[in-house]
């Protein structure tokens, strides 16, 4: 599993996928997120509980998602190669850590 932050740039809408076995929530969500001073966008499929928290974000939040990565191999007439999909897990609003104790600091003690 991986693990990244980054300020939300799109939402998109929510929608149902109906299967024999029910039907669940899906949606994506996108990350701008600045790597080697570029700004990139980072798509992540979100489905079922993850996709109900995903809708309740709004564009510039910051947060924090856990991840699954998987690559598929395609071919076709033009030639073939590798797709890769990410399936957010988690999704939660990113809290930064303090970087000192204020109790500790002050010596409250």
């Amino acid at each position: 599993m991986q693990h990244i932050t980054g300020r939300i740039s799109v939402v998109e809408a929510m929608r149902t996928i109906q299967k024999s076995e029910g039907s669940f929530s899906a949606t994506v969500i996108v990350l701008k997120k600045k790597m080697r001073k570029k700004f990139r966008n980072i798509a992540f499929n979100c489905y079922g509980r993850v996709a109900d928290e995903a809708v309740k974000f709004m564009q510039n939040d910051k947060v924090s998602i856990e991840f699954l990565i998987d690559s598929k191999h395609y071919s076709h007439a033009k030639g073939s190669g590798w797709n890769t999909n990410l399936q957010a897990t988690e999704i939660e609003r990113f809290v930064p850590k303090p970087k000192f104790d204020v109790a500790q600091e002050l010596n409250l003690d």
